[in-house]
């Protein structure tokens, strides 16, 4: 059997691609018929385990009228689908980071990710999100739409078949000022609901720990259920999306080490549950 693609671009692209679709209210099944192609292909196109060409995207994209610079960007994602790591830029109303990181939360079944001195990201509140996203230089339009799309990513966590979290972050994190007390009140609060979910572990490196290079910046690891696993790294305007076995492997490693480190989930909870006092 031949293996599935589901690099970090593909999986990008096969998002993208089911996006278009649901947002014209077109059917799979109907969008096969106007195509002239069948209807399991197309779904594997949306799966990302099988690689459509570009003129195949182009083609597509004209029968769902999607046309201008949302047009271009998805072709753009079409060019070069199996190049291995990547480098996402972030680009307002199509980031293709956000779209890659939305689409291997879809489909992972296990997500390990240290975020340092922040909040996990799948588990903060719509104002702390809105802080740090005010504190940029993201136009306010941009940054209601990421508001928007963190939010509704979270609820990834509670579908039925959600994946296992699990969440490491500096203690420092929980005395990082990120907008006004009662919002970093209602942060603490919010982890202490969210530990409560069997699907959710959240692990705080104490501070003071001994320094490590691994500690140095954020990064989340997927694992899929009969796939490579993929590794991202956000960065301030950008994300890279890591595929390279020996790459994902010196991650996974990273995270085994941080997680040596870190106190348990119970231990976590405690200090968690002392801060919000």
């Amino acid at each position: 059997m031949k293996t599935p693609i589901a690099s970090p671009r593909a999986r990008t692209l096969a998002a993208a691609l089911r996006e278009a679709r649901e947002s014209r209210g077109v059917g799979l099944r109907e969008l096969s018929r106007l195509l002239a192609v069948p209807h399991p292909l197309l779904s594997y196109w949306e799966k990302g385990t099988r690689l459509p060409t570009t003129e195949d995207v182009a083609h597509l994209l004209g029968c769902l009228q999607v046309t201008g610079e949302r047009k271009d960007r998805i072709i753009d994602l079409a060019r070069d689908t199996r190049d291995t790591n990547w480098l996402a830029p972030s680009l307002p109303h199509l980031p293709h980071s956000i779209t890659g990181m939305v689409a291997c939360e879809q489909t992972a079944i296990r997500i390990t990710m240290w975020t340092g001195t922040l909040i996990p990201g799948l588990l903060q509140t719509a104002d702390y999100i809105r802080a740090i996203l005010s504190s940029g230089d993201l136009p306010i339009a941009e940054g209601d739409h990421r508001l928007a799309g963190r939010i509704q990513r979270q609820e990834v966590l509670r579908k039925f078949d959600r994946p296992d979290l699990v969440a490491v972050m500096a203690e420092s994190a929980l005395k990082q000022k990120v907008g006004d007390p009662a919002i970093m009140s209602d942060q603490v609060d919010h982890l202490l609901e969210e530990t409560k979910r069997s699907n959710v572990s959240l692990r705080l490196v104490p501070a003071g720990e001994e320094w490590y290079p691994a500690l140095i910046s954020a990064f989340v690891v997927y694992e899929f259920r009969g796939q490579p696993p993929i590794v991202f790294l956000e960065h301030y305007r950008s994300g890279a999306f890591l595929y390279e076995n020996a790459d994902v492997q010196s991650y996974q490693r990273a995270a085994k080490t941080i997680l040596s480190r870190a106190l348990s989930e119970e231990d976590s909870r405690q200090l968690i549950a002392r801060e919000s006092t």
